[in-house]
């Protein structure tokens, strides 16, 4: 091996640590409030700089349209900040920007620098262990102990149990990490017992957390899993892998019962469901809930009602259904800021519409169709690892229905990580990529 490659990889090594480092950042935004100066001081940002200064020297930019589809989507946000800018102030516009591109900007730094299938596996990793400390976080407090020092004091029920906010964020988003969680389980690891003890950590952050959506994706993916199965073994593919799918929806079933099997775990199930089904009266069905969300989102930001005065809107022209109303419309920035007429959708189709237009949801939609058709490929034809990325894509594309995923730290890197693994041609470990010359 030359000189001249002996140093490119342990550049590489220092910058895939930086993204490693990078992920950890993001997901464990949670930590800001415990310590003052990881905000303070920056830290997200100084990563982040120091690993677009590596790529704008180093990396190689990949000829793909999905690659180019996410540097336009990134300069639009920009352009939409400045108009932000001009309608308002620059405090709205930097808060819209900065909160709206801070995970998305992983999605093109992974496509530059992760060229090895092992790369992937190893930043899927790091994610798992966030959702693993945020399941100890949840055990924990089943166990009483005081964590509001930790998670602040964030108390929701339903059912007459109490919903636990984890290291993750809100309940909601701790379910549906278990849902991704169990996905990436079955696909990337590969020791027997540690897949089902995976398994495990799946199913109880889904059963604590009462999520109706996170219970629903939960149980599509096991049924996505079964095409997956059925696709390969009827075209003779990868025989290995389709029993490892069995294997492991097996254990999920037997985690339920296990968990069943206790009195607490018994409730939580119960009140699940019957939420789910809408027995619950404190709440309506999952069906229900998510029609009169999309009535709400889709109708009430345009309804004029004197005691909302955030609901006293005129009917975008063509201008704003083309390019938006900018990021003091809507978005969560916007609505801590206090901003008047800001507008906080659950539905993230929505947000990006009301921030950008059909422009903006354009580009958006064109992204994931492009990045679902690579990774699945990748899953159906290819032995790859990072093909199982689809599964979570899809469901993250799913929950968007009722959650800023975009932003959403934890369930966002999920999306962006798997938009950027799906722009690069991923090589085997024998390969050796040549950077930039003159570094």
């Amino acid at each position: 091996m030359s000189e001249q490659t002996r140093s490119v990889d342990r550049y590489s090594i220092v910058d895939l640590i930086a993204l490693h480092l990078l992920v950890l950042a993001l997901c464990l935004y949670q930590l800001q409030y415990l310590f003052p100066l990881y905000k303070t001081y920056h830290l997200r940002e100084i990563i982040y700089a120091y690993l677009f200064c590596r790529v704008a020297l180093r990396y190689p930019f990949p000829d793909h349209a999905l690659f180019k589809f996410i540097t336009f989507f990134l300069t639009l946000a920009l352009l939409i900040a400045i108009h932000t800018w001009y309608v308002t102030n620059s405090v709205v516009a930097v808060a819209g920007f900065t909160r709206f591109i801070h995970v998305a900007l992983l999605a093109p730094l992974v496509a530059l620098i992760v060229f090895r299938e092992s790369q992937v596996r190893s930043l899927i990793y790091t994610w798992m262990a966030v959702v693993v400390l945020g399941a100890i976080t949840v055990f924990a407090q089943l166990l009483e102990f005081d964590l509001k020092w930790l998670l602040g004091d964030y108390r929701t029920w339903r059912g007459g149990v109490l919903r636990y906010k984890s290291l993750l964020g809100e309940p909601n988003v701790g379910g549906l990490a278990g849902v991704i969680f169990f996905i990436l389980s079955i696909g990337y690891i590969n020791n027997r017992i540690i897949k089902m003890i995976c398994v495990g950590i799946a199913v109880f952050l889904v059963v604590f957390s009462l999520s109706k959506s996170a219970l629903i994706l939960f149980v599509g993916s096991g049924f996505i899993f079964i095409l997956v199965a059925s696709w390969k073994w009827f075209s003779f593919r990868d025989l290995i892998f389709v029993r490892e799918i069995f294997v492991s929806l097996l254990g999920a079933l037997v985690w339920f019962i296990f968990i069943n099997s206790f009195p607490l775990g018994g409730k939580y199930i119960s009140v699940g469901v019957l939420a789910l089904f809408g027995a619950d009266e404190e709440s309506p069905g999952a069906l229900l809930d998510l029609t009169n969300r999309m009535q709400f989102e889709f109708y009430g930001p345009f309804k004029a009602d004197e005691e909302s005065p955030s609901a006293l809107l005129e009917a975008p022209g063509f201008m704003h259904l083309l390019f938006g109303q900018s990021f003091a419309r809507a978005g969560s920035a916007a609505t801590d800021l206090g901003i008047q007429n800001a507008f906080l959708p659950h539905n993230m189709y929505l947000e990006l519409f009301m921030v950008g237009g059909l422009l903006l949801l354009g580009i958006f939609s064109a992204m994931l169709c492009i990045g679902g058709y690579v990774l699945g490929k990748r899953l159906l034809f290819q032995k790859t690892n990072s093909g199982m990325l689809t599964i979570p894509l899809l469901i993250v594309v799913l929950y968007m229905l009722g959650y800023p995923n975009v932003y959403e730290p934890i369930t966002a890197t999920i999306l962006w990580l798997a938009l950027g693994a799906a722009c690069c041609r991923l090589l085997p470990e024998s390969t050796v990529v040549c950077c930039r010359s003159g570094t």
